[in-house]
Order: C-alpha cells, then structure tokens, then sequence
C-alpha cells in the first residue's frame, strides 16, 4: 500500500544492487539437506569460505491456513495463509563444514508442512542460501 492504493511495483524503486545481492550471496554456502523416514531433517552446510562465521534457522511452516475476518474492511471474508511459521530454531555461530539435524516437535496431518534451513552471516545478517523440504506429511494431506 502506497497513498491508500495498491502499490504493486514497489520493488522498483530499490537501488541495483539490493536486487542482485541475494544472488551473490547465494552461492556462498553449499547446502545438503535431506529428510529420513524417521521424519528427522539433516543437512551439510559447506560454505565456500572456510574461515567465515555462519548460523543456521531451521523453520517448519504450515500451509493451507485460514482465518475467518470479523471486524474491519475485510469483514465477512475467509483469509488463507501459506508458509505459516509453526517452529524455529537457532543455531550457534559456526565455522567451517558442519552437520545439523533437526527433528520437528510439531507433526500436522491437516496441513501441509516444509523444513527449511536458512543459513546467514553471523555477523551481518545476510542470507547466504536457503532449502526446503516437505515433510512426510505433507505428501499425504489432500
């Protein structure tokens, strides 16, 4: 929103390199990540600088949620959301080649879930690559 409008090509006003960034950046972790029948998530993070300090998010999000508007301009109306953020867990800097493992506490046979690990800059920030995956019970919700 823009003015009380609709404001559908923000993204132009950002300056070149914002926008070319997240490509830099990206291909300075290798990531492996992997699920077994377990339901436990494991992941290889490589990043291409050895000596660079790095951390990891592991997320589990949910799809196919709704909520029902009450009161406001969007009253009456059914909202869907996606990609709904059900855990979230932090790693400590690290440095160097590493092995993680994250087992999701909160299984869902309603809605649709994905893993995804989100590693990032110690020090800055800035995301250096992200994966997802969907979890077992995903393929089975309809």
């Amino acid at each position: 929103m823009r003015d009380g409008s609709d404001w559908r090509d923000w993204y132009r006003i950002l300056p070149a390199n914002v926008q070319t960034s997240a490509s830099r950046a990206a291909s300075q972790v290798e990531i492996r990540l992997s699920r077994n029948r377990q339901g436990v998530f494991g992941a290889v993070v490589v990043p291409k600088e050895l000596g660079r300090s790095w951390k990891a998010n592991w997320v589990l999000t949910e799809d196919r949620h709704s909520s029902r508007v009450r009161a406001g301009e969007n009253r009456g109306e059914t909202l869907y959301h996606d990609r709904v953020v059900r855990e979230l867990e932090e790693t400590a800097p690290q440095t160097g080649a590493r092995r993680l493992v994250f087992k999701p506490q909160t299984p869902s046979a309603e809605h649709a879930q994905r893993v995804a690990l989100v590693v990032t800059d110690s020090r800055t920030g800035d995301v250096l690559q992200a994966l997802d995956l969907a979890t077992a019970e995903c393929q089975q919700v309809k």
